[in-house]
């Protein structure tokens, strides 16, 4: 999972491609340990989980930009229907 310089990137040298799901997991656990689960929290949670499955992937194998947009869209309404109920 590293992405290699190519006449589109502007970095020179290979870098990595999954320090999104660091910072996702750093973000997300201390929620699930300290915050009260309420739904907000669990839609806003879920979320983040619809983002992160379509990040690992687009760093996997390199997305569309329309898939990426469609599974910004999943995330979003996911928030909303969720939080709604």
């Amino acid at each position: 999972m590293v992405d290699s310089p190519s006449g589109r990137k502007v970095h020179l040298t290979p870098m990595p491609r999954v320090g999104g799901l660091a910072m996702a997991i750093g973000a997300v656990i201390p929620l699930c340990l300290w915050a009260p689960m309420q739904p907000p929290l669990a839609a806003f949670l879920m979320g983040v989980a619809v983002i992160l499955i379509f990040g690992v992937w687009d760093d996997v194998k390199a997305l569309d930009y329309r898939l990426k947009f469609l599974g910004q869209i999943i995330a979003v309404l996911v928030v909303v229907v969720w939080a709604m109920w």
